[in-house]
């Protein structure tokens, strides 16, 4: 594949041989680029999930590098754990404490650490980006989202007399927007929208026979090239494809992954320092940021992807493999017995009524003991063990008035949980996951005839260096910036959806998302994660209710909820907005903010992200090398710079109007693009729901229960 300019196109959708949804061989080394294509097998226990967590928010604390090595902050964080955690044992501690001293000896070298590290990975990076650069891309950032503010009136911006080009104060003799503009929102404000002037098949024309965008005069090629041809779906009509996430035709299915009509235009990032050097430049237009008008916030992100690119090798997925084993490996799970003073007698005992500390004397003491334990986390009622007579599952201060103190015995003990967690460090060592010594489980794989356990779950990690193997063809990374402002009148933002960075044409394997600023956010908000999982078990392996049962606590599923139904999504755990972080993961993960809410009411609130989409590099895509600027307000800008309007002695308020009269459709304007926004974000929400859809169910995997 080659999109060089050096040559004719050759990029997927552009060549007899690559058409719009070609795909290396399975072979082929390729990083996975769907959420869709990778499972987490086997899926994470309760217990691992908890450690994940606990080493995530030990990691955002103030030089946490240091105070993994203090024992004094280290004692009174294990006993807070262990007194509110069930799931923190003495072995959960002492795995994630040598686990964070390593990744503190890691992060001090390389500036990131590994916050969520399982089959996928997600890394976050503080200060990494220098205060300077930081400053500079805040600056540019808020002068784009005047200049997109003077667009969506139609405004064009002209040179004038200190050679800077910006609006003469015109806005009051240009208050008619543009035809079918729509206003955005201020609430959430898109300040560079890939989707916005995309590569549009049968519409954007293309360099197709060679030649590339000069990125130091990028109109001069508008209007050059041939259209790009609409792609041909062997025979799948309009009405399948609108059908196609809930069409059983295979085919169908898959055309519905990917667009017909658009695609995402990322710019080129080519490198520039020596030989394993991550450091680069932008060799090509941002697709929606004018490169003579935002030099510094090109050199602001070029700076930046390079700052992401180490990171980026840290989670990129190869070829499907996981990057990291699974700490507690179980194929079962063990019921938990009732404590040993227990006894058939006590019991009886115990249920018969309020005079059980006469009968039972010197068992008060341990039967508060046991309803003081703290529960496992979030709990639900197994509703086959219902305690007669009662009215709830609740216990509370009042529980002598509504039921026994053996009801309230049982009420804890399913609270706690019915079934023992397999613990870290037992079938397998710390030493051992870090050496991939990892197939042998806490509890065993039972044989059959049909099925022998083996050794097939030895781990092999493995390393990936982008600087080194595409240093020749530099990168392709797709730019985005948001901004949420939130007051008074508006707090907080509606619920997102789970979402996969854009669609199959994009071929996004990774992302990295830098905060510019986070200011008075509630401290809830996060950035959230979860992958699709397998549990690892067979078919051909017979259990019972009660295995059922023991298995959905283990491995963190909710049966209440789903009532067999369990989506075989799991969430793998969160990170905190923070200026200045660095937040990089793969495309394998589904991702979403949540709780996006101002923190005082009595003062504004914003989050501003910027979003870096790495394409997979072993495929080359079209790219703003290829595609003319497709802004109608680009080229009249530039159409007007021919003529010396000042020497001319035109005064500012004469060109705008002669702006106002240029042909406002071509290459293509802002209302065409807005309409066709529209139609690429329902491409993109249907291919949310396929990949909702594709996600499967936790037993499917497991047999018939």
């Amino acid at each position: 594949m080659d999109n060089s300019g050096d040559g004719p196109l050759r990029v997927p959708g552009f060549a007899p041989d690559l058409p719009q949804d070609f795909c290396l061989p399975p072979d082929a080394a390729a990083f996975t680029c769907r959420s869709i294509d990778w499972r987490q097998d086997p899926r994470l226990t309760a217990r691992e999930l908890a450690m994940l967590d606990l080493m995530e928010r030990l990691t955002d604390l103030p030089d946490w590098t240091t105070k993994v090595f203090d024992e004094t902050t280290l004692a009174d964080f294990k006993a807070n754990e262990q007194r509110t955690n069930r799931l923190m044992s003495d072995r959960v501690w002492a795995w994630c404490l040598a686990e964070l001293r390593d990744k503190a000896t890691a992060a001090l070298e390389t500036g990131f650490v590994l916050a969520l590290d399982s089959g996928s990975r997600v890394a976050k990076a503080d200060g990494v980006v220098p205060a300077h650069v930081a400053e500079r891309l805040s600056g540019e950032a808020d002068r784009l989202a005047d200049v997109i503010e003077l667009e969506l009136e139609g405004v064009t911006l002209v040179r004038t007399e200190e050679d800077k080009w910006e609006h003469p104060s015109m806005r009051a003799h240009l208050s008619d927007k543009a035809p079918g503009v729509v206003t955005m929102p201020m609430l959430k404000q898109h300040l560079i929208d890939p989707m916005l002037y995309p590569l549009v098949h049968g519409r954007s024309t293309v360099l197709a026979n060679g030649r590339r965008v000069d990125l130091d005069d990028v109109c001069a090629s508008c209007g050059s090239g041939t259209v790009a041809p609409e792609p041909d779906w062997k025979g799948i009509d309009t009405a399948e494809m609108l059908a196609g996430w809930r069409s059983k035709k295979e085919e169908v299915r898959r055309a519905h992954q990917w667009s017909r009509r658009f695609q995402r235009l990322p710019c080129e990032y080519r490198f520039t320092g020596s030989h394993s050097d991550p450091v680069g430049e932008i060799t090509s237009y941002i697709n929606g940021v004018h490169p003579s008008h935002f030099r510094g916030l090109y050199e602001c992100v070029g700076s930046i992807i390079g700052l992401a690119v180490p990171v980026w090798n840290e989670v990129l997925v190869l070829n499907g493999k996981h990057r990291s084993p699974v700490r507690i490996r179980t194929y079962g799970a063990d019921p938990r017995e009732f404590p040993e003073w227990m006894g058939p007698m006590v019991k009886e005992k115990l249920g018969e009524g309020q005079n059980w500390r006469e009968k039972c004397p010197g068992l008060e003491e341990k039967v508060n003991a046991y309803l003081a334990l703290p529960d496992m986390g979030p709990w639900v009622v197994d509703k086959r063990h219902d305690v007669k007579e009662r009215d709830s599952y609740e216990l509370g201060a009042d529980w002598e008035k509504r039921m026994t103190v053996w009801d309230a015995i049982w009420v804890k003990y399913l609270r706690i949980g019915r079934y023992l967690h397999p613990e870290p460090g037992v079938s397998f060592t710390y030493e051992d996951w870090k050496a991939g010594r990892t197939a042998a489980a806490a509890i065993p794989k039972e044989s059959s005839d049909l099925f022998q356990p083996g050794a097939d779950h030895e781990h092999k990690y493995y390393t990936v260096s982008l600087q080194d193997k595409f240093r020749a063809d530099g990168l392709q990374v797709i730019v985005s910036m948001t901004t949420i402002d939130l007051t008074q009148e508006d707090a907080f933002v509606n619920e997102e959806e789970w979402c996969c960075q854009g669609l199959s044409n994009d071929r996004v394997v990774a992302t990295a998302i830098y905060f510019l600023d986070v200011e008075n956010m509630s401290s809830d908000t996060r950035l959230c994660f979860q992958q699709d999982t397998e549990l690892g078990l067979r078919q051909d392996r017979d259990y019972d209710q009660d295995a059922h049962s023991g298995l959905a606590a283990v491995f963190d599923i909710d049966e209440a909820e789903h009532h067999g139904w369990e989506p075989s999504v799991q969430k793998l755990g969160s990170v905190a907005p923070r200026p200045g972080r660095l937040v990089a993961f793969p495309n394998t993960l589904e991702s979403k903010f949540e709780s996006v809410v101002i923190g005082d009411e009595e003062r504004p609130g914003r989050l501003r992200w910027l979003t870096l989409e790495l394409v997979d590099p072993h495929y080359r895509v079209c790219s703003t090398r290829n595609v003319p600027p497709q802004q109608h307000s680009w080229w009249a800008e530039a159409a007007l710079a021919q003529v010396d309007w000042v020497e001319r002695g035109l005064p500012a308020e004469l060109v705008v109007d002669i702006a106002g009269r240029l042909d406002e459709q071509w290459p293509m304007g802002r209302g065409e693009a807005e309409r066709l926004r529209e139609e690429f974000r329902r491409d993109k929400a249907l291919y949310d729901v396929l990949c909702e859809d594709e996600h499967g169910y936790v037993w499917q995997y497991t047999g018939n229960w």
